[in-house]
């Protein structure tokens, strides 16, 4: 199964994300956005993370780009960032961000690709920018063969490579895609953008 393609089984997991996320989850991201800033909520699923950051930052402008992004239902209306439909593969932007979330999104690409496609957010930076996101531990991506992981040592290369420097690095454990019963270790990974 290409899980970059629509789910026979979206709906579900959408009901399983339709809550938002308590507000010390999304306090240390929008901590580091400049008043006014703009925010990627990049595979933004259900709306909940982008909905979250406009509960406890209402200035910020948040754009949400997800290949489903008519099944976010808890973006609030009217909405003042954009809502991109794309898959991961095909964003591109001209947009330029004080932060960036992918909170479980990078870790369904092969590598190749996930090095790609992270060089596309890191080039969204603005300077002093901030990105957030999560990676599946490679030595346990195994356990999930849903998903495609990095080791420590490539997460630290990739964010090196695009001239980011990683502020927050915590190998954590989260409920793995798609079901309630198999949990692997993932990294949750902020780093900024120096220049």
């Amino acid at each position: 199964m290409n899980l970059l393609e629509p789910r026979h089984d979206w709906n579900p997991y959408y009901a399983r994300t339709a809550t938002l996320p308590e507000p010390e989850m999304t306090t240390p991201f929008l901590d580091q956005m400049p008043r006014g800033g703009r925010i990627l909520d990049f595979g933004a699923g259900s709306g909940r993370w982008s909905a979250a950051f406009l509960r406890d930052r209402p200035d910020l402008v948040v754009d949400a780009i997800d290949r489903n992004i008519d099944e976010a239902r808890l973006l609030p209306e009217p909405w003042q960032g954009q809502k991109i439909k794309a898959s991961f593969q095909e964003f591109t932007t001209t947009q330029s961000y004080d932060g960036i979330w992918a909170f479980a999104t990078l870790f369904f690409m092969e590598k190749p690709e996930l090095i790609k496609c992270f060089h596309r957010l890191a080039s969204a930076l603005k300077d002093n920018g901030t990105i957030s996101f999560t990676m599946v531990d490679r030595c346990h991506a195994a356990e999930a063969a849903k998903f495609h992981g990095l080791s420590k040592t490539e997460i630290l290369e990739m964010v090196k490579k695009e001239g980011l420097k990683v502020t927050s690095l915590i190998l954590d454990a989260h409920a793995a895609y798609g079901t309630a019963n198999i949990v692997i270790p993932t990294f949750s990974v902020t780093a900024r953008k120096i220049r």
